[in-house]
């Protein structure tokens, strides 16, 4: 896999986008996409097994001083006059999926993890890893 970097942040976005919409749907999950895109998650996502469940969406090609890739789970955006951030918020979904520049596929329940700026994905999350 070639890296998911772009300059465009929200380019490389729907690289991960795209990517959990594939990795859900491969795996039997019924997927939905929102209309818009004002809400604080990314999918919706359906199985027998878990039922309704909503995603966010990350991408991370940073790696942080323990060398495990890092992900900002804040929301980012704003025009010219503004920009603004949002901390991460845990009622918003049940599951963040992740995908890393080396294109490991991270999908951790909200529950796991109480961050609300950053994560790094060290090995306490390699149970999460589903590709």
């Amino acid at each position: 896999m070639s890296t998911i970097r772009r300059a465009n942040p929200r380019k490389q976005g729907e690289i991960g986008l795209g990517d959990a919409i594939a990795w859900f749907s491969a795996n039997g999950y019924s997927v939905s996409i929102p209309l818009a895109d004002n809400q604080p998650y990314d999918l919706i996502v359906d199985s027998p097994e878990h039922g309704l469940q909503r995603v966010q969406v990350k991408t991370t090609t940073h790696r942080g001083r323990s060398g495990s890739f890092a992900v900002d789970l804040r929301t980012n955006g704003g025009n010219r006059s503004r920009h603004t951030s949002k901390a991460f918020d845990h009622s918003s979904c049940e599951v963040l999926y992740v995908l890393t520049d080396e294109g490991a596929r991270y999908a951790i329940p909200t529950a796991a993890f109480t961050a609300v700026g950053g994560l790094v994905l060290g090995p306490k999350y390699d149970v999460h890893v589903v590709g």
